[in-house]
């Protein structure tokens, strides 16, 4: 019977040290290999589809899928957590992944495959982010959380930087579908870092204290991350595709950024006082928010370079407070799994708007180049509203 752990107040210093190594690891093992992958999905659909008319139906289709059933899926999932433990759900959802990778290799025989993909990556999502927030906000320290959770996001952003260009070159010389084999075997390694012996249970989440969670300040927050995250994870590759054609040359010039990305994130793990933290993340986000509205402007290697380099740094900026906020307000919440649950709801549904919209404006404007530039431009528009999170302190 695994060993429960109830509440984080109730771990020991070196117990809570070993949990938060424990999701340190896994999450950037697990990092390293879905990053062989993920930036080249919404090519890869581009790519195998017979016009752009209907690559955007796929896409659209396919994340809609995805992100829709994710939300109606996290309370659910969320409830099989309280159960079974946050590690054992990771555990799980690794398992899931692997085959997630494997359905993607055979949409080329069927479009069905790429909308059971779909679907199988809603229930991997809410069931990883949920039991991974769950337990990294328990494992993290208040005093020390910013420089935890800011060492946690350079080995993220080490994996991300680097599994691209391990994954591209697999892709270009043997074909995408091998960079998902590689890609799976190396996420399912991930498990080996969960001790699988001592699990943390939390109070059984319910759909009514999910959505009494949310609030003006929340809700802005959490929809407008994602709405930002949807430029730079689809809208931003696809926009890529168009100037670089190799897997390998994106896979390089996304690997560029690792330098900066990881100097950056360090500096602002240094940041621990609650007015830095919100002083940081306005300028995050604004910083952002330009980024953002420049990325249309890109025309080269050189371009793309620059700004994936300002991105790194920005979103450094942003995303270091803004995960230490969600945190410390997740370990103030009886039932910790409701609020991550209402959270979660806005943050798919962010999500959901991101890819709604594309599909709208490919509607009205019919060409893809300029669908993206209007994309990263209301991207641009929305960053900002990210610092809300902290409006309610205020």
């Amino acid at each position: 019977m695994p060993h429960s752990l109830h509440n984080a107040i109730h771990f020991h210093h070196h117990h809570e040290d070993e949990e938060f190594r424990e999701v340190f690891w896994m999450r950037t093992v697990r990092s390293f290999g879905v990053s062989f992958v993920a930036i080249f999905v919404p090519i890869y659909i581009l790519n195998e589809a017979a016009s752009t008319s209907e690559a955007v139906n796929q896409l659209t289709i396919y994340y809609a899928l995805l992100w829709g059933l994710r939300a109606v899926l996290l309370v659910p999932t969320a409830q099989l957590i309280a159960k079974i433990g946050t590690k054992h759900a990771l555990a799980m959802s690794a398992v899931f992944l692997v085959f997630w990778m494997a359905s993607l290799t055979l949409i080329e025989q069927s479009v069905w495959f790429l909308y059971g993909a779909g679907a199988l990556s809603a229930l991997i999502g809410a069931m990883f982010f949920t039991a991974l927030h769950a337990h990294a906000a328990m494992a993290t320290k208040r005093r020390s959380s910013s420089k935890q959770l800011s060492n946690l996001l350079i080995m993220r952003r080490v994996a991300m930087s680097l599994g691209p260009l391990v994954g591209g070159i697999i892709a270009e010389n043997y074909g995408f579908e091998y960079a998902l084999y590689a890609g799976g075997l190396v996420s399912l390694l991930s498990i080996l870092f969960l001790n699988l012996d001592h699990d943390l249970f939390l109070n059984r989440p319910t759909w009514g204290k999910a959505l009494r969670s949310i609030d003006r300040y929340s809700a802005t927050a959490f929809v407008s991350i994602t709405f930002q995250n949807t430029a730079v994870s689809v809208f931003w590759p696809l926009f890529i595709s168009f100037i670089i054609s190799s897997y390998d040359g994106i896979g390089l010039i996304v690997t560029a950024s690792l330098v900066i990305s990881i100097t950056v994130m360090h500096v602002m793990g240094l940041h621990g006082s609650d007015s830095e933290e919100r002083k940081q993340l306005k300028l995050g986000t604004r910083s952002l928010a330009l980024v953002n509205i420049g990325r249309g402007a890109a025309s080269s290697g050189f371009g793309i370079g620059a700004i994936n380099f300002l991105n790194d740094i920005t979103y450094s900026m942003s995303i270091v407070p803004f995960v230490n906020q969600y945190y410390a307000t997740t370990r103030k919440r009886k039932n910790s799994l409701s609020y991550i649950c209402g959270m979660e709801i806005l943050a798919n549904i962010g999500y959901l708007l991101a890819i709604l919209t594309f599909y709208l404006v490919f509607v009205i404007v019919g060409d893809m180049v300029l669908t993206l530039t209007v994309m990263f431009v209301l991207a641009g528009v929305v960053t900002p509203l990210i610092s809300n999170i902290v409006s309610r302190y205020e």
